[in-house]
């Protein structure tokens, strides 16, 4: 979920967690990429839920905030390898915590750049849109990416985030995703309650 405000969370949060155990919120910092969204981590330890909480930092730099994230009571926390110079320490910073630590790259940057990190990393994110606002066309090229990192990586979780509706999440899936991230598709996308947007979404990523 990308939002503004943290009021807006906590519903989105209230109409998913029956449904489901994990809940990603995205985290713009309007440098890294082109939208301001709900940034305060402090507020995070006050949230209420029974979820497994993930954090995506779309934001610059985020060794100067990492420490407020892996105190905000996120069980996993993500950050894009093109924001960063050091992206092994905070890798370090987040485990020493106890917390996931995942790796992201956006539409336009290489798989490759990855491979380095994946043995420190607890899952690898592929955006399927570019990094900042929901409801955007997804990048087919996404799904070479998942198929060669899923051949060269076998065991390593992959996520993709953006642009993800059934249909998609099929060839995702097929492909070699492990988990997928879904918003429009299940707050935005017609008259469908929420809970059945989710049974679609999860019972087009079962391959048997």
């Amino acid at each position: 979920m990308l939002e503004k405000n943290f009021e807006n969370i906590k519903i989105k949060i209230q109409e998913i967690e029956p449904y489901v155990l994990w809940a990603q919120i995205d985290v713009v910092d309007g440098i890294f990429a082109p939208n301001v969204t709900w940034n305060n981590p402090a507020e995070l330890k006050m949230l209420n839920t029974s979820l497994h909480l993930e954090i995506d930092l779309m934001i610059s730099e985020p060794e100067k905030h990492i420490d407020a994230w892996i105190a905000s009571g996120a069980a996993r926390i993500f950050f894009h390898v093109e924001a960063t110079e050091n992206p092994k320490a905070i890798i370090q910073n987040i485990h020493e915590a106890g917390i996931q630590a995942g790796i992201s790259i956006n539409p336009s940057t290489a798989v490759d750049i990855l491979y380095e990190f994946v043995s420190h990393v607890d899952a690898v994110l592929f955006l399927g849109v570019e990094p900042g606002f929901q409801g955007q066309t997804f990048h087919e090229d996404t799904i070479e990416k998942v198929k060669n990192m899923r051949a060269k990586f076998p065991e390593i979780a992959i996520e993709v985030d953006g642009g993800v509706r059934p249909g998609m999440a099929r060839k995702l899936a097929e492909a070699g995703v492990t988990r997928i991230v879904a918003g429009s598709a299940i707050f935005e996308d017609g008259a469908l309650a929420v809970n059945k947007k989710i049974e679609d979404l999860l019972h087009d990523t079962k391959l048997n």
